[in-house]
């Protein structure tokens, strides 16, 4: 099932049969969280363990190491192994020394700096962690730090590989135009035509040099010279590049002149792959097991991290990396956009892409799961809700064994899912042109805000199912049929949600739901709630201010308050002063809590005491009473929104009188959910 093992760093970072999952988390680290890794490099710390998922490729038997989690952490290690210009940059950041600092002052800042961390990190009991690779700040706490570095503290940070780290530090100081310390004395440009590590605008690149002076140690060894002699250093030059005219014997005098300083950099380098090569990184190889498996793993080794997702996991499968033959423009498209909010270059289409584009694809996910923002946990839940959609609809289950079965399905991944995708941008653009998917569209509020993410995918996949049923029809009698039965749906699902029928695992009643479908509909029509079942539940929260057995709050009761205003058929304003909507107290809260009103914290938030209330910009009711309101606008809407009348503003900004509010306010919600909740039924 999982192995572990100790790896040589360089061997981690040279290993090819490591392979980058199609889907990779967004590179988060900063130069800090890279400076205080090469620390830990450096001081000889672990490193933390990284999960590989090892899967053979059952035609070829070629074994791939798909890296699950590690990215950050390799690619800063590759850097340090192949650019050690970069840990000065990285240091730069963390330690804050500027250009123009003397390389005496920039060392002390260092041990200061670096003597800081340690005994921070010693002193609190943290552990330098890096098997989590989410973004972890680590701040200095100098209230708990002598200030005073003497000379002891000095020699201990001087041990144990912070030293070489020093030397790197110390020689590439400072920058210039063309390269850093460690760079220029090896500008030979002048001499030397062609040089492989000068870059055509001049710049000295550290990586391409470091590979020139690993040649140049392989050539001292093929041909039995000494590396520390500098007309062995001339012979290898010679070896590969001409001179420039006749600057042979100039090229020679300043290698002699600089060659104490070459030669130190070429010995720091050498020291860099020794302490790459001796150094080891934890590695845990899973097999054979399933996403849950490799996801629980995962999640136990980075307790308190950040925890991967089942698309994650199956995005380091073969079956989900093949590639998608002349995939149409839409799909590439999608999957161009994706990879760029995570910055990685991808060629080209494979199968993992299909279902985690499919959000990209539809018309309609503002209504249905609402305008998910590019940041890490909406842009995670896109791809999760673009698989389990994919999944409800072809394997009728959202489960994670569901999931990862997609991939073995026999269908055209590149025409079979499109045709879904047109089929449901239809169907949606059907529903929303009915009446009361109007009147909810106008309050800005998605079905999976209002009630839940699984409430929203049920809802688009029993609907799909009806309308599949029904012949996929958008223009006869039976197309009302279907916006009638999205209307019954919703119903249902919302008196399913506030009466707490959706709790435990929505995944099971989903595909529960999916395989009672035939029981949920009469001659083609869902089943209604029953109206006796609404207004019982309507009274429990006015009169008794309970939902079954269960104190109410404002979180369970918010989404009846949407319901009730699309009930009443009252639209959502169309102002552009309006920012965006507010559930008010028509009395404020604080008015409850300065009194002596027996159960005045579940009174307070009570449906009848609940408005939606438009908020423009700089206007707000917050917690102010009616008669406190001077903005002739805000008035205006708490008139229409909180169906409240001018001339009893006074009135209802006396705490006293909240129960001639719900006596009000009371009777106008039971109407509604009685007499207009029917009439949309029998519409």
């Amino acid at each position: 099932m999982y192995e572990i093992k100790p790896q040589s760093l360089k061997t981690f970072i040279e290993d090819s049969s490591i392979k980058l999952p199609r889907f990779q988390r967004k590179k988060t680290w900063n130069p800090e969280k890279n400076f205080l890794l090469a620390v830990s490099v450096f001081k000889g710390y672990p490193l933390g363990v990284t999960i590989l998922n090892m899967e053979k490729d059952k035609k070829t038997k070629r074994l791939t190491k798909w890296l699950l989690d590690g990215r950050q952490r390799r690619t800063a290690l590759t850097e340090m192994l192949y650019d050690p210009e970069k840990i000065y940059f990285w240091a730069k950041k963390y330690i804050k020394f500027k250009n123009n600092d003397q390389p005496n002052d920039v060392i002390n800042k260092f041990v200061e700096k670096i003597s800081e961390y340690i005994e921070y990190d010693l002193d609190e009991n943290t552990e330098n962690d890096d098997s989590n690779d989410d973004v972890e700040q680590i701040t200095d706490n100098t209230d708990v730090i002598d200030d005073s570095i003497d000379e002891e503290e000095n020699e201990q940070i001087k041990k144990a590989g912070l030293q070489l780290l020093a030397k790197l530090i110390r020689l590439t100081h400072n920058e210039k135009t063309k390269g850093t310390g460690l760079t220029l004395p090896f500008d030979f440009s002048k001499y030397v035509k062609d040089l492989y590590y000068v870059e055509n605008d001049g710049r000295l690149n550290c990586r391409k040099l470091k590979s020139w002076l690993s040649q140049y140690d392989t050539y001292c060894i093929e041909n039995q010279l000494s590396y520390d002699e500098y007309m062995s250093f001339v012979s290898f030059t010679e070896s590969r590049n001409a001179y420039i005219d006749d600057k042979k014997n100039k090229f020679i005098t300043q290698v002699s002149l600089v060659w104490p300083q070459l030669l130190e950099r070429i010995d720091l380098l050498k020291e860099i792959e020794d302490l790459f090569i001796g150094a080891s990184i934890g590695l845990i190889e899973i097999s054979d097991i399933t996403t849950t498996d490799s996801q629980k793993i995962f999640n136990i080794i980075n307790t308190g991290g950040t925890m991967l997702t089942s698309a994650e996991i199956l995005s380091a499968k073969p079956s989900w990396n093949v590639p998608i033959n002349n995939p149409d423009d839409n799909v590439l498209s999608a999957t161009r956009k994706l990879y760029k909010q995570i910055d990685v270059t991808t060629d080209g289409v494979v199968k993992w892409d299909i279902p985690a584009t499919m959000l990209y694809r539809l018309d309609y996910t503002e209504y249905l799961f609402g305008d998910l923002s590019e940041d890490k946990t909406d842009f995670e839940r896109k791809i999760t809700l673009g698989f389990k959609l994919l999944s409800g609809i072809l394997n009728k289950g959202m489960k994670k064994d569901d999931i990862s079965k997609l991939s073995t399905l026999n269908i055209n991944w590149n025409s079979d899912v499109d045709k879904i995708i047109n089929d449901l941008n239809i169907l949606f653009k059907l529903v929303s042109e009915s009446a009361f998917f109007k009147f909810l569209a106008t309050w800005k509020i998605s079905i999976r805000e209002l009630l839940s993410e699984n409430i929203a995918l049920d809802f688009i996949l029993l609907l799909y199912t009806d309308w599949i049923n029904k012949g996929k029809t958008v223009s006869d009698n039976n197309a009302k049929k279907v916006q009638k039965n999205a209307f019954i749906l919703f119903d249902r699902l919302m008196y399913e949600y506030v009466s707490g029928q959706w709790l435990g695992s929505g995944d099971t009643k989903v595909a529960r739901s999916l395989a009672n479908f035939n029981t949920m509909q009469t001659d083609g029509m869902f089943i209604k709630i029953e109206d006796s079942k609404w207004e019982k539940l309507i009274s429990d929260i006015i009169d008794n201010n309970k939902i079954e057995d269960s104190t109410i709050d404002q979180r369970k009761v918010t989404p009846l308050l949407y319901y009730y205003y699309c009930l009443k058929s009252i639209a959502g304003p169309n102002d552009p002063k309006v920012k965006n909507i507010e559930v008010d107290h028509i009395i404020p809260q604080t008015l409850f809590e300065d009194s002596t009103i027996e159960n005045k914290k579940v009174i307070k938030d009570n449906l009848f005491n609940l408005a939606l209330l438009p908020k423009a910009e700089n206007i707000s009711k917050s917690n102010k009473r009616l008669i406190e309101i001077t903005d002739r606008w805000l008035s205006t809407q708490i008139v229409t929104y909180e169906e409240i009348k001018e001339v009893d503003f006074r009135k209802y900004s006396d705490v006293n009188n909240y129960l001639a509010l719900k006596e009000e306010r009371g009777q106008l919600i039971k109407k509604t959910f009685k007499d207009d909740r029917q009439s949309w039924l029998n519409n």
